[in-house]
């Protein structure tokens, strides 16, 4: 999850799993590297990205096709 990701997320994200995984805003090198190292030790299970389409309060954007 991003760390700058909406706190209404950050909730959601805490009521469905204990794993929570936060990366640096919009680094995208930062996702790669957490979602080889979560690979590697939980080869079976699924892995869900949660980012924004458009951070409002800064009003930028991650590279949905990159990521």
């Amino acid at each position: 999850m991003d760390r700058l990701s909406h706190n209404c997320l950050v909730e959601g994200a805490k009521v469905a799993t204990k794993n929570i995984n936060i990366v640096a805003h919009l680094d995208l090198k930062e996702y790669e590297d957490k979602i080889i190292e979560l690979r590697k030790k939980h080869p079976n299970q699924g892995i869900f990205v949660i980012t924004e389409g458009l951070f409002s309060m800064d009003s930028d954007t991650i590279d949905l096709v990159k990521l």
